[in-house]
């Protein structure tokens, strides 16, 4: 494969998401030209990393840093390796471990053809996001199985419609949902690729999720306001309330609509 294109994440204790994105994200960019930067993952999820680069043999980072969803840091720190990978690609996206970048068919057959085709404009992209949601209607997510496969209903998201490839520094603001240099209206959207944010996908991996981000010291007064203040959410009924708000606007309920058919495909 060419070197025209990389991925990377950063990843801290992504037990159930980074098997996702890398067996997504490593077979189109190639194991040489995607990067997991790992901040400081123990236990299971460090041995799990380790496993993974086995099997996928993606380029692996780790960081030691004490402190979780430091706004301030997270951001400095993709800033910085996304322009550092500017030196060397055309174009370099940056994608969350829950985070699914795909063009709808009609565009690509996948995201390094829409990326080869829209390659000459590729200078800033924004995604159009939608927030998977695990109904209560709906099993247990199965890990053997195709995954948006089980699961019917999204709605359209604001907030994870990012900026997530460039050929040029991406300037995110806290969050990653905007940045300085990106266009922050509706009309900055591509319509045609899509991001789907599994963080809601299932219930029971979404609560588990939580209860080990809460034990994580954070900065402080970090887990009473946006944008991350939701990962502490860890009383199940809660949970399960917080799953039909909007991640927009959490006063609102969100408006399910339908996964597109072809988004099974993807995972």
């Amino acid at each position: 494969m060419s070197k025209s294109f990389a991925a990377f994440t950063l990843v801290q204790n992504e037990l159930v998401f980074a098997p996702i994105w890398a067996s997504y994200y490593v077979p189109l960019f190639g194991p040489e030209n995607v990067y997991v930067i790992d901040h400081g993952s123990s236990g299971d999820a460090l041995e799990s990393l380790w496993m993974l680069r086995r099997e996928y043999g993606f380029q692996y980072l780790r960081i030691e840093y004490p402190l979780s969803f430091d706004d301030v840091w997270l951001v400095q720190t993709a800033r910085s390796f996304h322009q550092f990978l500017l030196g060397s690609y055309t174009a370099v996206l940056f994608a969350g471990a829950d985070e699914i970048v795909a063009p709808s068919p009609a565009t690509a057959a996948d995201l390094r053809e829409y990326l080869i085709k829209r390659q000459p404009d590729v200078v800033l992209r924004r995604c159009y996001g939608v927030e998977v949601v695990h109904t209560d209607d709906e099993p247990d997510l199965r890990m053997d199985a195709g995954l948006l496969a089980q699961r019917q209903w999204c709605y359209p998201c604001y907030r994870y419609s990012k900026p997530v490839v460039g050929s040029m520094p991406i300037l995110w603001n806290a969050g990653f949902s905007t940045a300085a240099n990106v266009a922050n209206h509706a009309s900055s959207i591509d319509p045609d690729l899509w991001l789907f944010h599994l963080h809601r996908i299932d219930a029971k991996i979404c609560l588990e999720r939580h209860r080990e981000r809460a034990l994580r010291e954070w900065p402080a007064g970090a887990r009473q306001r946006p944008p991350y203040y939701h990962n502490v959410i860890t009383e199940a009924d809660r949970l399960r309330a917080w799953f039909t708000w909007h991640a927009d606007d959490t006063s609102q309920y969100a408006q399910f609509q339908r996964l597109p058919e072809w988004a099974e495909a993807t995972i």
